[in-house]
């Protein structure tokens, strides 16, 4: 049985969870199903920059199309700007300790480029002993508890873009392009949440991420990826072709395989994501082989 035309599938899309791969797999394989212009990615900032999209997630103009696959790094929530009330959410999880080194990595491509913080970061992988670059590393850039912030609908500005055209403006003005300290604090602002109201209550989002995971129609797990997608394509009642399988995980360069595979390391990663290792194990225990 086909779904309602009116539905909207979308992805939470938490950052090294192999959304991007997932995402690849959705549009080839369900274009035929949606059509092509039913698609959106709603990172985009001149879409919701045109559209008036703000936090709590309300839009000031119609949009001009319900779309019917929407993938973005927003948190829960993103619905709100639809009206449809036929919303199927999907996201994929990963073991945190997994995933924050993975972010890891990822920040490393950073390095000796010309993105703000990108000097502070190259001095941060330079450090010798591991337990105080991850430290470092957690102090400037906030990667961790991703998945908590994710699902439980966190987001700490007002209007979704702001901080982003500020930020653009802030780094193009000469005035303030060698002020260090400024481009470090733009550099964390506009690509990850330093946001302290996060750290000050971080039950209630633990709490609020457990219950809306329940409304979410399918959970997934990166760890399962393959077999986890076939039966969310199978519960879409949708054909999905399995070449298009391969998660685009980066492959770990061995600096860091040797440097965060020790038990100090671990247990200090496990702790800083303290609260997604509590929502990854309640997940595990309520969907793991839905």
């Amino acid at each position: 049985m086909e779904a309602p035309n009116d539905d909207i599938l979308i992805l939470t899309h938490i950052p090294k969870t192999a959304g991007s791969t997932f995402n690849q797999i959705a549009q080839s394989s369900l274009q035929d199903r949606f059509g092509k212009r039913n698609f959106r990615q709603l990172n985009k900032e001149s879409f919701c920059r045109k559209y008036g999209i703000k936090y709590p997630y309300n839009v000031n103009k119609e949009l001009p199309i319900s779309p019917k696959y929407v993938d973005g790094h927003f948190p829960f929530g993103i619905h709100n700007i639809f009206p449809t009330k036929n919303i199927k959410y999907v996201v994929f999880l990963r073991h945190p300790v997994k995933r924050y080194i993975s972010c890891i990595n990822h920040m490393y491509k950073y390095v000796g480029s010309s993105v703000a913080g990108a000097r502070r970061l190259g001095k941060i992988y330079k450090e010798k002993d591991v337990i105080r670059m991850i430290k470092k590393f957690n102090d400037f850039i906030a990667c961790d508890n991703s998945m908590v912030k994710f699902l439980s609908g966190y987001f700490p500005y007002k209007d979704i873009l702001s901080n982003m055209i500020q930020a653009r403006k802030v780094l193009k003005n000469p005035k303030v392009i060698n002020d260090k300290s400024k481009r470090i604090n733009v550099f964390v602002n506009l690509f990850f949440d330093k946001n302290e109201r996060f750290y000050k209550e971080e039950e209630k989002w633990l709490s609020l991420a457990k219950n809306n995971l329940k409304k979410y129609y399918f959970v997934g797990f990166q760890e399962r990826f393959r077999d986890d997608t076939l039966n969310l394509f199978k519960k879409l009642n949708s054909k999905v072709d399995k070449e298009l399988f391969q998660v685009r995980a980066q492959e770990t360069p061995k600096y860091f395989q040797e440097r965060t595979s020790n038990e100090e390391a671990y247990s200090l990663i496990s702790e800083i994501n303290k609260w997604d290792m509590l929502l990854y194990n309640f997940a595990i225990s309520n969907f793991h082989g839905q």
